[in-house]
C-alpha cells in the first residue's frame, strides 16, 4: 500500500480516469433515455430540494412554514390590507372572523384590530358594548372593558388602548389597558370642564407615553413616563373634527385647517378651508399620523348605518415624504400604515391607495352583504 504522496499520485490519476469514464457512460445512458421517455414533473412545495449527482435521485422534503414567519407574514397583511367588516363579518389581513353581534367600529392597534360591537350597528347608540381584540392571525380575544357610550384611543404602533371615565365632576379619570392580555397598564385623573360632545366622558388619544383628552379648554396630555400632565390650548374648538394620531392633532379655525405637532405645536401642513355651500371638507388624519387626506367630505353614516359616499374622493397627501396621490370617489377608511382604503361589496372589490407609492392596488374578494365599517374611521360614525 502507498505511503507517501508521490506513491498516490498514479492511484489518484487510474481513479480520477474510470470516475470520468463511468460519468461518460452514464451521461450517454441518461441522454438515450431521455430520447424514448418523458419524465414526470412533480409540483415543488415549501422545503428543501436536494440533487444527488449521478443518482438522478431528488428528494423533496415538506417542511411546514415555521410560525414565526408566518407571524410576520400575517402582521405584514394587516398593516398594508388593514381592517374592515361587512356585516358581522370582520375582515383582518388574510383572515375573515364572524360575530354574532353587530360591527360597530375597528380600532387600530399593534397587537391587532379591537372591534367594537353590540346589538346596534351605531357607535354611539346606549346599551351593551364589546371589545374583542382580532389578532393579524385570526385569533380572537374578548376584552372586558367597561365602556359605554365612550370614545377610546388606539394607535397602531402600541398595544395600549386608553380610555377616561367620569371620577366626580369635572374630574375624569384616565385608564390605560394593554389589549394583549388584558391588563390595566396605567391610570391618573385630569380636571376640566367637557360639555362639546354627547358621550359619557371626554374622548382619548393614545401616542406612545402620551395619553390625551380633550375637554372643552383643549388638550389635556398626560406623560405616563414622568406622570405629569399639561395643558395644550386649542382655540377655536366649535366644529372642529376630531382628528389625532401619532403625535399629530387637527386645527380647524376660519377657513383654513392645520395639522400640528402635540409636541411644540409647530404647523406641519395647513391649506385654506373649502366650502362650496352644500359639502364642507375636512382633514381626515391617518391612525398613524403620518398620511392626511384632504379635501373630501365627512365621512358619515346615514340613518341606516351605511357610509355616505363623498362626492369627490380628495388627495391623500403624505406629511413625512410630501408625496400625494388623488383619489377616487369614497367614502375610504385607512390601513394601520396609512393607506387609504375602500371596500365596494357590490363589486367584490377592496382597493387600496398609497401616497408614498403614488399608486393603489385593487384586489377582487368574495365579500357578503351588509353594512360597511372601515378601519381607521374615527368612532364608527
Amino acid at each position: 500500500m502507498p505511503t507517501d504522496l508521490e506513491d498516490l499520485a498514479p492511484v489518484e490519476t487510474r481513479l480520477a480516469q474510470h470516475t470520468t469514464a463511468m460519468r461518460s457512460d452514464v451521461l450517454a445512458r441518461l441522454s438515450t433515455s431521455r430520447r424514448r421517455r418523458v419524465w414526470p414533473i412533480a409540483a415543488l412545495v415549501s422545503g428543501a430540494v436536494a440533487l444527488l449527482a449521478l443518482g438522478s435521485v431528488v428528494v423533496v422534503r415538506d417542511r411546514p412554514v415555521p410560525p414565526a414567519l408566518q407571524a410576520a407574514s400575517a402582521q405584514r397583511a394587516y398593516l398594508s390590507q388593514g381592517a374592515f367588516s361587512v356585516g358581522r363579518t370582520v375582515f383582518v389581513g388574510d383572515h375573515r372572523v364572524v360575530f354574532r353581534d353587530r360591527v360597530r367600529s375597528l380600532l387600530y392597534t399593534s397587537a391587532g384590530v379591537v372591534v367594537h360591537h353590540g346589538r346596534s350597528a351605531s357607535a354611539d347608540a346606549a346599551g351593551t358594548s364589546r371589545y374583542s381584540l382580532v389578532s393579524p392571525m385570526g385569533s380572537v380575544r374578548d376584552l372586558d372593558l367597561p365602556l359605554d357610550n365612550q370614545l377610546p384611543g388606539t394607535s397602531p404602533s402600541s398595544p395600549l388602548l386608553a380610555y377616561a371615565e367620569p371620577a366626580a365632576a369635572s374630574t375624569w379619570r384616565l385608564v390605560v389597558v394593554d389589549v394583549r392580555t388584558g391588563a390595566q397598564h396605567a391610570t391618573t385623573t385630569v380636571d376640566g370642564a367637557y360639555s362639546w360632545a354627547g358621550w359619557v366622558a371626554p374622548p382619548v388619544n393614545i401616542d406612545g407615553d402620551h395619553v390625551r383628552v380633550l375637554l372643552d379648554s383643549g388638550w389635556v396630555e398626560w406623560d405616563m413616563a414622568g406622570d405629569t400632565t399639561r395643558a395644550i390650548s386649542r382655540p377655536g374648538l366649535a366644529d372642529t373634527p376630531l382628528e389625532a394620531g401619532g403625535g399629530r392633532y387637527v386645527e380647524q379655525h376660519t377657513g383654513r385647517i392645520d395639522i400640528r405637532d402635540f409636541s411644540d405645536g409647530r404647523t406641519v401642513f395647513g391649506h385654506a378651508l373649502a366650502d362650496d355651500g352644500d359639502q364642507v371638507t375636512v382633514d381626515h388624519l391617518s391612525p398613524g399620523g403620518q398620511v392626511v387626506r384632504y379635501d373630501e367630505t365627512f365621512t358619515v353614516y346615514d340613518e341606516h348605518h351605511q357610509l355616505i359616499s363623498s362626492p369627490h374622493g380628495g388627495i391623500l397627501y403624505d406629511l413625512d415624504r410630501h408625496r400625494r396621490l388623488a383619489l377616487g370617489t369614497g367614502p375610504w377608511g385607512w390601513t394601520p400604515d396609512g393607506r387609504a382604503l375602500r371596500v365596494e361589496t357590490a363589486k367584490d372589490l377592496v382597493t387600496t391607495c398609497s401616497a408614498l407609492l403614488r399608486s393603489c392596488r385593487t384586489t377582487r374578494r368574495s365579500l357578503p352583504h351588509g353594512t360597511v365599517k372601515l378601519g381607521g374611521v374615527l368612532y364608527g360614525r
